[in-house]
């Protein structure tokens, strides 16, 4: 079950993607990766390019 099927600020598509997170502490560093919904590269709430 999916929390949103649209983004809740302006109603655009949310797509399935791969992320990747890196986490660093002290010496330490772990790579996390998990499928996550995101925003649409092209929906509205996207930064404009300039």
């Amino acid at each position: 079950m999916k929390p949103f099927h649209k983004c809740p600020v302006c109603g655009g598509e949310l797509v399935e993607k791969e992320v990747e997170k890196l986490l660093r502490g002290g010496k330490h560093t772990a790579v996390i990766k998990v499928r996550a919904e995101v925003h649409s590269p092209r929906g509205p709430c996207a930064p404009h390019p300039i």
